[in-house]
């Protein structure tokens, strides 16, 4: 039994080396016996423990025609050394996966790692290789081997499609560092520019699964940079050579157009809400008068929309106040609005402010508007849910699937400012606005509770290669 799954084994591998005959020596036969008596398929065991033994071979000896350590790209070092690594609840059954998105801004972090948490609690071993914000986030955690490819992209169109060209290759050559040690790469934020990548985990032979998270396209439309075409080219480069693409709902696929790619559609998602930390603290009606939003800064957002909305809203309503929390591009045209039109007295800018205390300032508004011109599913709409806060947002990306207009929250027909206006005072008068929090609540209690999001996740992305395992890991996920 174990000549037959060793052979198995073996001829899995692409590239079996003599150390892996050395290894195949210390596995017993009994070791062997017992996974394959248990309905174990103990040569795929076999072979995915004589791979990550390649692994740190070439961990220490360097890639081919490279001088440098595969733990190291861009001259910046990383956790992947084997030692820094805890070994791996359970060794067999899991498949090693791997997570790869372009340098990750702030807006960008708590995605990331929620879905690194997912795949950790489903996963022998999570590979990340991402940059930015999310590197850091990332970096030093025993729970991720994590590469940083980090890159600066020019403005200028010419030069950014050269450094892409770069980038590309870099986020390649991660891919083929890590090589086989992964049975699943998932493309996820940035993923749909990032064709190289995924066509040379294809190339290794590796399931490749493209993750969506917004729309690169209308992001690039809406700012103007002259890089749609380019844009929608990558994507479409991505959708045709990914395996398998994921989507956060239906209307995701039908509002992006993406039916002609319908059989290799899955729905899933990664989101997920710490229920203890997001939770009603302050009922509602104790709450003031406080509308407010909170995340990145910029056009796509709608916020200066949503601030050429506050006269009129103060016209009806003159005992408001609203609060403005995060950064980013358009806050210094935001900021030169309110105090041309005096409302200084009446808005308050927080600044970026630490995902920690994200929860308290929730339990502070009596309503939050996020007035997106697109959206994937935005993880502050379903935490300010799970406070029981009220939200008024626009009706794109998967937003439909978690608020009901009415019921778990309000919907815009438009995002001018005199829409979000005209809503918001609507809202503030309206006597059942405690039972739409309510509602809110438990729609994220029955939904983005951490281990049904494992299930689903699991289920919908490994496919037979998930155990139904992984509820155990949310008492131990990371702070």
């Amino acid at each position: 039994m174990l000549t037959r799954s060793v052979r198995r084994a073996v001829a899995n591998l692409d590239y079996p080396g003599p150390r892996d005959r050395d290894f195949l020596s210390s596995c017993s036969t009994q070791e062997i016996e017992q996974e394959e008596q248990s309905g174990h398929d103990a040569s795929s065991a076999v072979g995915r423990r004589i791979r990550r033994l390649n692994f740190s071979t070439f961990q220490h000896s360097g890639p081919v025609g490279n001088s440098r350590r595969s733990g190291q790209i861009s001259g910046k070092s990383t956790n992947m050394e084997p030692d820094a690594i805890k070994a791996p609840r359970d060794r067999y059954n899991k498949p090693g996966v791997g997570i790869l998105t372009l340098p990750v801004a702030k807006t960008g972090v708590i995605p990331l790692r929620n879905l690194a948490e997912v795949v950790k609690s489903v996963a022998d071993q999570v590979y990340v290789v991402t940059g930015g914000d999310g590197y850091h986030s990332l970096e030093g955690s025993p729970a991720f081997r994590v590469v940083n490819v980090d890159h600066r992209m020019s403005t200028h169109t010419s030069i950014t499609l050269l450094q892409h060209v770069i980038q590309e290759l870099r986020l390649c050559g991660a891919v083929l560092r890590v090589g086989r040690n992964v049975d699943v790469w998932i493309f996820f934020i940035g993923g749909e520019a990032t064709p190289l990548p995924i066509l040379a985990a294809r190339l290794l032979g590796v399931d490749t699964l493209l993750l969506l998270a917004g729309s690169p396209t209308e992001v690039s439309q809406l700012n103007k940079d002259g890089l749609s075409g380019l844009t929608s080219l990558l994507s479409n480069l991505a959708f045709a050579v990914s395996q398998r693409v994921a989507a956060y709902s239906d209307r995701i696929v039908g509002q992006r157009g993406l039916a002609k790619y319908r059989k290799k559609i899955i729905i899933a998602s990664e989101h997920v809400v710490d229920l203890e930390k997001f939770r009603p603290i302050k009922p509602l009606a104790m709450r003031q008068k406080t509308v407010g939003y909170v995340g990145g800064v910029s056009k796509v957002k709608g916020v200066a929309n949503f601030v050429q909305a506050i006269p009129r809203v103060l016209q009806a309503e003159p005992d408001v106040r609203f609060v403005i929390c995060g950064d980013g591009e358009g806050l210094a045209e935001i900021r030169a609005y309110v105090a041309d039109n005096r409302l200084s007295g009446k808005v308050e800018f927080t600044g970026w402010i630490s995902h920690n205390d994200v929860p308290a300032m929730l339990n502070e508004l009596t309503l939050l508007v996020l007035p997106s011109y697109t959206e994937g599913l935005p993880n502050v709409v379903l935490e300010a849910q799970a406070c029981g806060t009220p939200v008024l947002t626009t009706p794109v990306g998967a937003i439909p699937n978690v608020i009901t207009d009415g019921e778990t929250g309000f919907l815009l027909r438009d995002n001018s400012p005199e829409c979000i206006a005209d809503d918001i005072v609507a809202i503030l008068h309206m006597p059942e606005i405690e039972s739409v929090g309510e509602h809110a609540r438990k729609l994220v209690e029955e939904n983005f509770e951490f281990s049904k999001v494992v299930k689903r996740f699991g289920a919908a992305v490994l496919g037979n290669r998930y155990d139904g395992s992984g509820e155990e890991h949310e008492q131990n996920r990371d702070s």
